[in-house]
């Protein structure tokens, strides 16, 4: 199964990549891909990622799969499914 994963604003900044492919199986969830990219890109992508214990997203990223925020689905626990589309950015705000 294929997951297409898109960076955006600060992540892009700090990859330098806009996408990328990565292979998964049946019963990756969405906090073991997180965790497998923030090895494959270290610290800095993990830094921007999780809080400072590592267990739940930062603050200052939100991800969505297929355009819909992770909050409206399993959170860190939604299962993974080939063709995926996951989406890694800043959250924005505005006046």
């Amino acid at each position: 199964m294929r997951v297409k994963i898109r960076y955006l604003g600060r992540v892009w900044d700090i990859l330098k990549k806009k996408e990328e492919i990565i292979v998964v199986d049946e019963e990756t969830r969405l906090l073991g891909l997180l965790r497998r990219l923030s090895e494959r890109h270290g610290k800095n992508l993990e830094n921007l990622m999780f809080d400072k214990k590592g267990q739940n997203l930062s603050p200052y990223v939100r991800v969505t799969i297929n355009g819909r925020d992770i909050s409206a689905l399993d959170g860190l626990n939604t299962r993974m499914q080939d063709g995926d589309v996951l989406a890694i950015f800043p959250p924005v705000s505005g006046g």
